[in-house]
């Protein structure tokens, strides 16, 4: 009797323990390049974070933190990668000479939907997951999600045809800007967001090539007084976790985190990037200070044919970087294929 009543003292310290581990809490760190009130930070990314505490039943807390907090905002995919932070997120394209298969991605005029870039994006990222080798070995890749759409804002002159630019000294923050505003003639100046305002301001520059998003956060709205909409390009950016951190976890917890991000999440998270720019329109309108000029379709299609000796440049520097040149048309066409299919079945929802 006393060797039965040992063993199921045994036995229930060892279901106690598996109780205790299956139980565990993972605290996890989340920073972007985004800042606590960016509206995706706001609409997806912190609703997505309480959903995952309420679905796990509290094992995964997962916080939120704004750019240059928990670790500088370059440094954001070495930390998760590393560990040192357990989850992140940033541009595809933000630590030069990697991930260089997205920047097929930047070739201008590709889509005018964040949400069905995205998504394709998504698609490629798993039809073609070598090119992209610190999502295979360090990074568990769970989202990716897209810029807002870059369009031509002006101080004075405003650009109403592709000629308009021309000998306009234009602001760009990232090397794909400065490369339209240099084909379409323009002249292009680089300058960080941060000092966008005191160049307009001092009459350095003529206008910057941007989304809409930062705008008004940046007071630029008060200085800008012409808005073009012509939805020049996208960016990718992903969201992973440390690779180790969630291998480490119950399948229970991987799949919930899976479930919850993918495709679907992916386009929903650059959705935001899209309502917020066209919510940042009507603000402008109803300020009455600024025009917002929209450009004909007929207007549109000759700025495609200006923008489109980058994309021969773009892939002839995406095949000096080590991949052939039938891998770089091969992901580029599938992309091309993917935005086509999302933009007329997954806009639709």
């Amino acid at each position: 009797m006393k060797k039965l009543v040992l063993l199921c003292g045994v036995a229930m310290l060892v279901f106690a323990s598996s109780a205790a581990f299956a139980a565990k809490t993972y605290e996890i760190n989340f920073p972007s390049p985004y800042f606590d009130r960016h509206p995706t930070v706001v609409r997806v990314f912190k609703p997505w974070t309480q959903e995952m505490d309420k679905l796990s039943k509290g094992q995964l807390k997962i916080t939120y933190f704004a750019p240059n907090t928990v670790c500088p905002e370059p440094e954001i995919m070495d930390s998760v990668a590393k560990g040192s932070i357990e989850m992140g997120g940033n541009s595809w394209n933000r630590n030069a000479g990697r991930l260089t298969m997205g920047e097929v991605s930047q070739i201008p005029m590709l889509s005018r939907s964040p949400r069905a870039f995205a998504m394709a994006w998504w698609d490629v990222s798993q039809k073609y997951p070598q090119y992209a080798p610190e999502f295979q070995k360090d990074i568990k890749l769970l989202f990716v999600w897209a810029s807002a759409l870059t369009q031509v804002h002006t101080t004075k002159k405003p650009v109403r045809k592709l000629e308009d630019i021309k000998g306009l000294k234009f602001i760009g923050w990232t090397p794909p800007s400065l490369e339209y505003i240099k084909v379409l003639g323009g002249i292009p100046m680089f300058q960080s967001s941060a000092d966008t305002y005191l160049a307009l301001e001092r009459g350095m520059a003529d206008g910057v090539f941007c989304p809409i998003a930062p705008l008004r956060s940046q007071k630029l709205t008060d200085i800008l007084k012409y808005h073009t909409i012509v939805d020049l390009a996208l960016s990718p950016f992903w969201g992973g976790m440390n690779r180790a951190l969630f291998d480490s976890m119950p399948a229970d917890l991987q799949k919930l985190l899976l479930d919850n991000t993918g495709l679907e999440f992916s386009g929903v998270a650059a959705q935001s990037l899209e309502d917020g720019a066209n919510e940042d329109i009507e603000w402008i309108r109803k300020q009455g200070k600024a025009e917002i000029i929209l450009l004909s379709d007929a207007e549109r299609a000759r700025w495609t044919t200006a923008l489109a000796p980058l994309k021969d440049s773009t892939i002839k520097k995406v095949v000096a970087s080590g991949y052939s040149e039938k891998e770089v048309l091969t992901v580029y066409d599938y992309f091309i294929e993917r935005i086509a299919y999302h933009t007329e079945n997954s806009l639709k929802k």
